[in-house]
């Protein structure tokens, strides 16, 4: 069989093939048209066609492919370690305690002792500690939670006026702040008994529910002496 290659263009060529006599009577003519095939797009390396370097990944994408699940790991890594931090400071503000270094002057008052005699061992899932330093001050913990304090006798709160918003519980009228010389509420919430003596300011970590401010009102109304509400001057 004789073969004979027409070029028709730069990117296409035609293949003619003649039939060998006597097959079929007549010159049997194939024609196979291949456009836009270069030396460029095709390698032959060891008799086997490899494609060309246009059709390999590029570096830029195998190294995102692999920088890629790195950063999700790290960004994992940053994140356990982040909450693990946050739980620890929690531990460390339960150690330190938020009430302890409030000012406390009236915490000597044998009515703040009856009153924290009169709160319960268990708060909703917090658990009494022996720790009673400073005077007028008690604590309950549960694991990871921080905890919940209670501190006697300390001070009219300044933010108590007379546009000042409180909250009634189980009869006893509280104000949400902040009291003086105490760490800023990270986590939780500051809230002092305004209506009976001496005053009596809790603090709640986020999450610990109603059962604190509530068992603390009952032991306010029943041991402290009410009192009208100082709105200062």
């Amino acid at each position: 069989m004789a073969s004979a290659i027409t070029p028709s263009s730069p990117s296409s060529a035609t293949v003619r093939t003649r039939g060998r006599a006597g097959l079929s009577g007549s010159d049997d003519v194939i024609a196979a048209t291949v456009s836009d095939v270069s030396d460029e797009d095709f390698k032959t390396t060891g008799g086997t066609t490899e494609p060309s370097g246009r059709e390999r990944r590029s570096p830029a994408f195998l190294a995102t492919a692999v920088a890629l699940p790195v950063a999700v790991l790290a960004c994992f890594v940053v994140f356990l370690v982040l909450a693990q931090q946050k739980q620890g400071d929690a531990r460390d503000a339960a150690a330190a305690g938020h009430l302890k270094s409030v000012a406390a002057p009236s915490a000597g008052d044998a009515a703040c002792g009856t009153m924290l005699g009169a709160l319960p061992a268990d708060l909703d899932g917090y658990r009494r500690t022996g720790d009673a330093e400073p005077a007028g001050f008690a604590r309950w913990t549960r694991d990871k939670a921080g905890a919940v304090e209670v501190r006697c006798g300390t001070e009219r709160p300044a933010e108590l006026t007379a546009t000042a918003k409180l909250q009634i519980i189980n009869g006893v009228q509280w104000l949400q702040a902040t009291p003086s010389g105490a760490p800023a509420p990270d986590g939780g919430s500051y809230w002092t008994a305004v209506d009976h003596r001496p005053y009596v300011t809790l603090w709640v970590p986020d999450g610990a529910g109603t059962s604190a401010v509530q068992a603390t009102s009952d032991a306010i109304r029943e041991h402290l002496q009410a009192a009208s509400l100082d709105l200062g001057k």
